[in-house]
């Protein structure tokens, strides 16, 4: 979502004891593409809380087709572990929860569902 403001080419050192790192945002890659093609858009909606609420707002906002919900606060799913468990939502209303499993079972899951859905 964001990049530093200054890229440091060379190592920094330890001399303070606080860093200041300034951010901006990056640009919106979902938002810019969604009115220049006809493809199915499936955007991913990575959240801690309030997941359901802010995906269903991102499907509509950024004009996808579909958006795959998942948790990165959750104990084996998401980052550092195999599995995961999501959501997908469509812009047709569509909602199915898909169980925790091997993150290459719920890509080709998420494949699935898009071809029969769309």
């Amino acid at each position: 979502d964001y990049t530093p403001i200054k890229h440091y080419t060379n190592k920094i050192k330890k001399k303070n004891l606080i860093l200041n790192l300034l951010l901006k945002p990056n640009p919106d890659i979902l938002q810019s593409i969604t009115n220049q093609t006809n493809a199915i858009i499936i955007g991913f909606a990575l959240e801690t809380n309030q997941g359901e609420a802010n995906a269903i707002k991102k499907l509509y906002n950024k004009g996808a087709d579909y958006i795959v919900l998942n948790y990165a606060n959750r104990l084996g799913e998401g980052f550092e572990s195999s599995t995961n468990k999501v959501t997908i939502f469509s812009k047709n209303k569509i909602k199915i929860n898909l169980k925790k499993d091997r993150k290459d079972r719920i890509a080709e899951k998420i494949i699935k569902f898009v071809i029969n859905y769309k």
